[in-house]
């Protein structure tokens, strides 16, 4: 494996080689900008749909975080199969 300036190269036993550029590296969004696009979109999510759809495991500090530039509010849920859970709920606009 060799590293030429933004450029990697990997050697395969077979003696070929890959070239991996690194130059146009794609954007990945943070959790926090998918936990706000979330709200924005259905107004609230649960830890339950942070796994499930994004396997965010750690909502509550998502939502921490969000609160420095946000209003998000804490309500509580139930239901049978989870019991009693959080409910974050944001205004949509």
């Amino acid at each position: 494996m060799l590293n030429g300036g933004r450029h990697l190269w990997i050697t395969y036993d077979t003696g070929d080689l890959l070239m991996f550029n690194f130059f146009k590296v794609p954007e990945q969004e943070t959790q926090e900008q998918t936990v706000l696009a979330h709200l924005k979109k259905y107004g609230r999510i649960t830890s339950m749909e942070a796994i499930s759809k994004y396997g965010i495991t750690r909502l509550a500090a998502r939502i921490y975080n969000l609160r420095e530039e946000y209003t998000i509010k804490t309500e509580e849920g139930q239901n049978k199969r989870l019991g009693t859970h959080a409910v974050y709920k944001m205004e949509v606009a």
